[in-house]
């Protein structure tokens, strides 16, 4: 087992043990589970940021001319926040690496970036995630939040328990909410009115202006219809755009690897570099597999991650059993939910789980005949569990301005519903007032051991 005191890691700042505070948290790598599996003593760590990949003589560069050499490269970087493109979005959409017709994408690099003033900031690390709320402080004034996602909305949780009031929250257009729930959607909504955040709907980023001295002095927004917005603000933090970073990209084009929008691989992860795999939001399936809108970062990511360590360990022990080859055509198997929870505005607190793969908005998806059924109980707080056409939990959806058991009722998915004391038969009885004291019965302990799980998968 010597291979495993040789795996490297390169990250810029760092391995960060601790999660975000403005951040929401997909459950899939916890601080907890992070020291439980003791990655600092495990991995040799290299503070850089990959610059260029040299596939002949097989190293990569991480700044100032340090080389880490490799037998077998792993490029796992993700997508960064960026800040939005200036304009009518649709006129500009080629102008962006990770577009998928951006064709030209030697040219879309070297466009000269725009520089904004040092007010308009993303989220590109932790420290800056730490150091935000003095940041936007020092600056005084209003801050703006733009973005749709649902770290928008953490974000500025996070800003008003540091005591940061004077919020304006700005949302480009969408047709599905970040929560694909209308009833969490407009709870949250009336919470941030409550708290006096101002909310904009439909804009697009139009300008940044700046005074004489190059300081932010507003910024003005283009609506569907009608004339531009001009919003004044000392800070605005752009958290809606995500895309490759400009020098993973440049390392990957420089290297010859194919890039189309993302990081072209098959369906065992490999570049068309046979030493180079790739994994996670940087990457797409080849085109011919036609596999659109099935990329990794709709899937669980410690799923698609535990995948692509079993496709490589059969290469440094020969007795491993790997992964089932799969046909041609044939797309990899996911199984594991996706799972959020975050802390919202309001002093909300909340918590989806559901199946892996596309979303689909909840309001048309209620008028599939085989969608199944909702139970829903509002007591204590907004608990909604969704139950598929097989009587199995396929959804769970809390919100609640108390603790929630997160790690108790993830454990719910994929349950049928008769493992659950009935479940069904003793709501309809309007014997279950309140979902949340339910599962905190004894008798539900049993659910939420991982041996109950082994015994279902047994028997079924």
């Amino acid at each position: 087992k010597q291979w495993y005191q040789r795996r490297v890691a390169i990250k810029a700042g760092g391995l960060v043990m601790d999660e975000y505070p403005s951040h929401p948290s997909t459950l899939a790598f916890t601080k907890e589970y992070l020291r439980m599996i003791s990655l600092a003593t495990s991995l040799n760590i290299v503070h850089g940021k990959m610059v260029k990949i040299n596939r002949k003589n097989k190293f990569i560069e991480v700044g100032k001319g340090r080389q880490v050499h490799y037998d077998h490269l792993i490029l796992a970087t993700g997508q960064q926040l960026t800040l939005p493109k200036l304009g009518n979005e649709a006129d500009l959409s080629q102008d962006s690496i990770s577009s998928p017709i951006a064709r030209n994408v030697s040219e879309v690099a070297m466009k000269e970036k725009y520089i904004p003033p040092p007010q308009v900031v993303t989220i590109d690390s932790y420290r800056t995630a730490l150091d935000l709320p003095n940041f936007i402080t020092h600056n005084g004034g209003s801050v703006l939040v733009y973005g749709k996602n649902i770290l928008s909305y953490t974000l500025i949780r996070y800003l008003q328990d540091n005591g940061i009031t004077d919020i304006t929250h700005v949302q480009p257009p969408f047709s599905v909410s970040c929560f694909n729930n209308p009833h969490v959607f407009q709870t949250i909504t009336d919470a941030m009115k409550e708290l006096g955040v101002r909310i904009h709907r439909d804009l697009v980023v139009g300008s940044i202006n700046a005074d004489l001295e190059g300081n932010l002095e507003s910024i003005s927004f283009v609506p569907l219809s009608g004339e531009y917005e001009s919003i004044v603000c000392s800070t605005a933090i752009m958290v809606d755009d995500f895309t490759v970073d400009s020098d993973t990209f440049e390392s990957i084009n420089n290297a010859c690897l194919v890039f189309d929008g993302r990081l072209v691989i098959d369906t065992s992860c490999r570049t068309n570099d046979p030493y180079i795999y790739g994994a996670g939001p940087l990457t797409k399936y080849k085109r011919r597999l036609h596999f659109d809108g099935k990329e990794h970062d709709i899937f669980n990511s410690r799923e698609v991650g535990q995948r692509l360590a079993a496709l490589l360990l059969p290469i440094f022990d020969p007795s491993s059993p790997g992964v089932p080859d799969l046909e041609e055509y044939e797309f990899p198997r996911f199984e594991q939910p996706n799972k959020v929870f975050a802390r919202l505005p309001g002093g909300y607190n909340y918590l989806s789980v559901g199946k892996p793969g596309p979303v689909m908005d909840l309001r048309l998806a209620t008028l599939d005949p085989g969608y199944g059924m909702e139970l829903i109980t509002e007591e204590k707080g907004y608990f909604r569990l969704h139950l598929n056409k097989y009587s199995s939990v396929e959804t769970i959806t809390c919100l609640t301005q108390d603790e929630i058991d997160v790690s108790n009722l993830v454990e719910l998915y994929g349950l049928h519903e008769q493992y659950m004391n009935d479940l069904v038969h003793r709501f309809e009885a309007n014997m279950i007032p309140d979902f949340y004291s339910f599962f905190r019965q004894p008798w539900s302990l049993a659910l939420f051991q991982y041996r109950l799980r082994l015994c279902v998968d047994t028997t079924a």
